[in-house]
């Protein structure tokens, strides 16, 4: 199969970051929207003598009730409603239902390998880049990546 440069990075971009992001994805999908109220500030002592406070949310999954710490950053305080999702088989594990609360670890986990993408893909042609804009790459046939470049 011969490919385009983009067409090249798009796989090689899934490939990359789809285990990152799928298991988030699949998550999502088995989780149960729940609403729960922050309970109150807790604290936790970090190996370099810092303390850092987060807010504790309190929910009920099903006829249990379920504590579970939040981010100390999404902006809710001690008595707020606080909407959340959590995964039924485990309560416990349950995260804030907004686009930080669920998504900033893995784009934290992943930013490294998405900025490299992004450079090998934008680097002109006069900085002598590892595949060349006008090059078609072929995959599958020994060697399994070949760079086919047309002057």
């Amino acid at each position: 199969m011969i490919l385009t440069k983009t067409q090249f990075f798009l796989v090689l971009s899934i490939a990359l970051l789809g285990p990152f992001y799928l298991p988030r994805l699949i998550w999502l999908c088995h989780s149960e929207k729940a609403v729960g109220r922050g309970w109150f500030m807790g604290h936790t002592l970090e190996m370099q003598g810092n303390i850092t406070q987060h807010l504790v949310i309190h929910f009920k999954a099903g006829k249990d009730s379920v504590f579970f710490n939040a981010s100390d950053n999404l902006g809710f305080k001690v008595g707020d409603l606080v909407p959340l999702r959590y995964d039924k088989a485990h309560p416990t594990d349950a995260r804030v239902n907004t686009t930080f609360g669920l998504w900033m670890d893995v784009l934290i986990n992943s930013l490294l390998p998405e900025l490299v993408l992004l450079i090998l893909f934008i680097t002109p042609d006069r900085f002598d880049p590892l595949i060349p804009w006008k090059a078609r790459i072929r995959i599958g046939i020994k060697p399994f990546i070949k760079i086919i470049y047309f002057c």
